[in-house]
């Protein structure tokens, strides 16, 4: 096995053992980075020179025996991180026009504690415009695709980071997620990815909370948007979570007392809920190849004694509009200004700019902010968030005394480029789970008959991401993980 198919842990423990080094490692991955990416578009930003540079550092380090293994466990590993998340001198453009020439001044509070780890930042990763769609493309830096089919969407809006990890470019990285964002790309892309449960790891460096206005934005002003770990081995997600959970004195909705409870060793004390075709307004219903995925994963955990379950299929009928509502009822929450920078637009013109190809907007995002601001004030959201706590309810007295639920992550496989927009709802088999503010994993499970990545969905009460993470690895162990794409075609059809 090459040093692009091994884990971040298990990279770790090759360096400091004296087996690679870490120059050798980083070497790989950016001789892998500088081959996949101008077919897959994934990584936007890199800091190559000063990788190598550190990581001639940490080898150093470890032949003068000047380090702490224990602190800084992934000493020598290189990542690569989401582009709306900050890396100090490094572009965080959010794929705008209007932010094409921001940088960041300090790392975000996730960058500095891998840094703090010993891990080397390698660099950016490319997302949606604003990061809202489940499709990465932007005025700034184009359209990524995925590796196991270029004429195919990675997934977003950590859709850049998604593929680069699937590609063999990166063992792990750090996504955002506010309605999939971590668990789409993921699944699209044959990886493992974490949505934490809400307020356990610092959103500080990722817009729009920054240490500058941190102190100025109250709790209940904070997006929902959660940032969590993906990786090509899903048994680095449960260490990852454990160096990233906690306060940082910034992020005041961060819960200070949370910590990982420690994985499951056995399931015969485990509930599993099975929704293998959950019926949801507006949604696709789940292709057949998803759902016997997800019921195969059942039929795997029930030879391990896990207690079999069926989940109501119209469990999350409403799931968009509770998903919605969440969102409204955000103070000041407004996407049109998000988009445009504070600046009003001119739909009229916007949308014939498109039409000639001078676009200042991506269509997803311009859709977005129009039908935004004619929805305002339309939506009953008083009414929407007693439902959602009425759900809430219902599945805490479901879930309690370990349980998890098996759903798809999205009822098909990776779609292909622009067809996202005939079925915008499909999101919501992984955004109402933003809005109940749970924990969710992703598992792939091999490939259909296409040779697309399969996947599962794996949630949980808050505070729970433990049974979320040993559920994956299990199934990590029965499936056989991620698997390294073979070279993708080297002509994109236009």
């Amino acid at each position: 096995m090459s040093l692009l198919e091994k884990g971040a842990f298990e990279l770790a423990q090759m360096i400091h053992s004296g087996e690679v080094s870490s120059h050798e490692v980083v070497k790989a991955h950016i001789d892998r980075i500088e081959d996949i990416n101008p077919k897959i578009n994934a990584m936007v930003e890199h800091r190559f020179e000063k990788a190598l540079e550190e990581s001639l550092i940490c080898d150093e380090a470890l032949v003068q025996k000047k380090v702490d293994l224990e602190k800084r466990p992934l000493l020598g590993v290189p990542f690569s991180m989401k582009e709306m998340i900050h890396v100090e001198n490094m572009k965080s453009t959010l794929g705008s026009l209007h932010r094409k020439n921001f940088r960041a001044t300090e790392d975000a509070t996730v960058t500095e504690r891998l840094q703090a780890a010993g891990a080397i930042c390698l660099g950016t990763t490319n997302v949606p415009e604003v990061g809202f769609w489940f499709e990465c493309d932007n005025p700034v830096y184009g359209k990524t695709h995925n590796p196991y089919d270029l004429q195919r969407t990675a997934g977003g809006s950590s859709g850049g980071e998604a593929a680069l990890i699937a590609s063999g470019g990166s063992p792990f990285g750090i996504g955002s997620d506010i309605g999939g964002s971590i668990r789409i790309p993921a699944a699209f892309c044959g990886i493992f990815g974490h949505k934490p449960s809400e307020g356990v790891i610092p959103f500080t460096g990722h817009f729009p909370l920054s240490i500058s206005t941190a102190k100025e934005m109250s709790p209940d002003e904070y997006p929902f948007t959660v940032l969590g770990p993906m990786a090509r081995k899903g048994s680095d997600l449960y260490p990852l979570m454990k160096l990233l959970i906690g306060p940082d004195g910034y992020d005041l909705s961060c819960k200070p007392n949370f910590e990982m409870q420690n994985k499951l060793n056995d399931f015969e004390s485990l509930k599993v809920y099975v929704l293998a075709e959950p019926l949801i307004h507006g949604a696709s219903q789940t292709e057949p190849s998803i759902a016997s995925a997800v019921e195969r994963c059942a039929e795997y955990l029930k030879q391990f004694g896990a207690q079999i379950r069926p989940l109501e299929q119209k469990t999350f009928l409403k799931a968009f509009d509770l998903w919605k509502s969440r969102a409204k009822s955000i103070p000041g929450r407004h996407f049109p200004s998000y988009l445009s920078n504070g600046n009003a637009i001119d739909y009229k013109t916007e949308f014939f700019n498109l039409l000639r190809g001078r676009r200042k907007y991506t269509l997803p995002a311009l859709l977005t902010a129009f039908l935004d601001e004619l929805d305002s004030g339309n939506t009953d959201v008083p009414t929407l968030m007693n439902e959602l706590d009425k759900l809430d309810r219902h599945l805490r007295n479901l879930l309690r005394n370990n349980a998890v639920i098996l759903m798809p992550t999205h009822p098909r496989t990776a779609p292909r480029h622009n067809s996202t927009f005939s079925r915008p709802f499909d999101f919501v088999y992984t955004g109402v789970f933003n809005a109940l503010g749970y924990p969710a994993s992703v598992a792939p499970l091999g490939f259909d008959d296409q040779g697309l990545p399969l996947s599962v969905q794996i949630v949980a009460l808050p505070q729970n991401d433990h049974l979320c993470l040993s559920v994956m690895e299990s199934l990590e162990i029965a499936f056989g993980g991620w698997k390294l794409p073979s070279e993708p075609i080297d002509e994109i059809l236009k």
